[in-house]
């Protein structure tokens, strides 16, 4: 938690939530702007635990337990919720658009601050919502003031209920992993996207605090990467912010900056790395421009390596490279190596094979993404810990220096997890033990679960 953060109406920002947020001040990189609670929040209930679902495949059937309230449940929503809890979640169950267990009780805990101040919403029934699913958002309300009409609070309408509906379906209501749930933001879901943002949200319980990332001047628009969109290629970009209706002029999705996603080896220097930007492939070393049957060439083999390429160990992926006019940046590979660091934790593969992995994905973080992101935070902590583990400390002392520099870029010097790297990173710990120590984990439980 950042207590000491301002929370929007004090922060130096302009407070006119109809235009894109902007600061009224120049902001240092590092620097913590504003801080949100959530205005309401639940977790994603037992539906979510237990569906029965494995990945890809086909959902098996499974014993769902019924969804109940919590305590935390019970001192937000209404009498009357508490009293038709087991008949509005069958209600629910029939609309698609409150199908998510975290959306019901959100809906729920709003209605409740209605009922207790008739003012708490105003700001909310303000903002816009996706205007294709309204008459799904009206049809779910209307049923709900129909069969349960001792939960809606007299003044609100049954469009007022649809937004809310609405707003729950839309950008306004974020995941909050700690909790497993989901809640309901105004300030940090106002702002702009940017596949090269300047600012990074970091989320604790169900707060959420934004901080600059690289300086930022006064008057230049707040900008996060709204759909995470790090690493992928410039069509696929494209495609899921059309998909969202969400406009990025950013100097990726522009053109002015090549595709840094998609990288292939030159064919006529040694280590230079040939981007595409609009239609013309060139090299960032030597400058040659590719023909338009090169260009064939590597798009023919990035299809099929897209629709083919399965990997399950590094000697594997790094054939796939030798043989492929792609580069090891290329986001093809990227992923697979993404794909492998998941398979080598699951099946517990030696850590000198993970450091391995670790350092390639950092290689490929490091190229790609000009700016600093969580995910080289996270694997820098990842690659200290496995460098520890195999007694190589200088090189986890190095990595816990990466990390905290990066995490008080990406959440605040002040930020618990950038407090830990600064920690690690000064008295970096020796063998295992005191790693978990160091990490306030319990040394005996964890060797217990180690154990055959």
């Amino acid at each position: 938690m950042m207590g000491h953060v301002s929370f929007f109406s004090q922060a130096r920002v302009s407070q006119d939530i109809t235009k894109p947020i902007v600061a009224t001040e120049d902001l240092a990189a590092g620097q913590t702007i504003f801080q949100e609670i959530a205005i309401v929040s639940s977790g994603f209930g037992h539906s979510f635990d237990d569906c029965g679902c494995h990945g890809d495949d086909e959902p098996v059937e499974a014993h769902v337990e019924p969804e109940t309230l919590d305590e935390d449940d019970l001192e937000t929503v209404s009498p009357a919720v508490v009293q038709e809890f087991d008949a509005l979640m069958s209600y629910c169950e029939g609309h698609p658009v409150l199908s998510m267990v975290d959306i019901r009780k959100n809906l729920f805990k709003l209605l409740r601050l209605y009922e207790l101040d008739a003012t708490s919403l105003t700001l909310l029934l303000t903002l816009e919502i996706n205007k294709e699913e309204a008459s799904e958002y009206l049809e779910a309300a209307t049923g709900l003031r129909r069969e349960h009409p001792n939960i809606i609070p007299p003044g609100l309408s049954d469009d007022d209920v649809a937004h809310l509906i609405g707003l729950l379906n839309n950008k306004y209501c974020h995941a909050l992993e700690e909790i497993q749930g989901s809640g309901v933001f105004i300030y940090m879901s106002l702002l702009a996207h940017s596949c090269l943002p300047n600012c990074n949200l970091t989320v604790t319980g169900n707060t959420m605090w934004l901080t600059a990332i690289r300086p930022i001047a006064a008057n230049e628009v707040l900008t996060v990467d709204v759909a995470d969109l790090f690493y992928r290629p410039l069509q696929e970009r494209r495609d899921l912010l059309e998909n969202d209706k969400i406009p990025c002029n950013c100097d990726l999705c522009s053109c002015i900056l090549p595709d840094y996603a998609r990288a292939f080896k030159c064919q006529d220097c040694a280590d230079g790395i040939v981007h595409p930007l609009d239609d013309v492939f060139s090299c960032t070393k030597c400058n040659v421009k590719w023909t338009a049957e090169q260009i064939a060439a590597v798009e023919a083999q990035e299809k099929s390596l897209v629709e083919e390429l399965d990997v399950t160990s590094l000697e594997a992926l790094d054939a796939s490279i030798a043989s492929s006019l792609l580069h090891p940046y290329h986001f093809i590979f990227f992923w697979a190596l993404d794909d492998l660091n998941s398979i080598c934790v699951e099946e517990d593969f030696p850590d000198v094979e993970l450091a391995k992995i670790y350092r390639r994905i950092l290689e490929c973080l490091n190229y790609t993404l000009p700016y600093p992101h969580d995910e080289k935070v996270q694997h820098y902590d990842h690659l200290a810990q496995t460098l520890i583990s195999i007694g190589d400390i200088a090189g986890a002392k190095e990595a816990y220096e990466h990390a905290y520099a990066l995490s008080c870029l990406c959440s605040g010097k002040d930020y618990d997890e950038s407090l830990l790297y600064e920690r690690l990173m000064k008295d970096t710990p020796t063998n295992k033990d005191e790693m978990l120590i160091a990490y306030g984990l319990d040394v005996d439980a964890v060797h217990n679960d180690d154990a055959p």
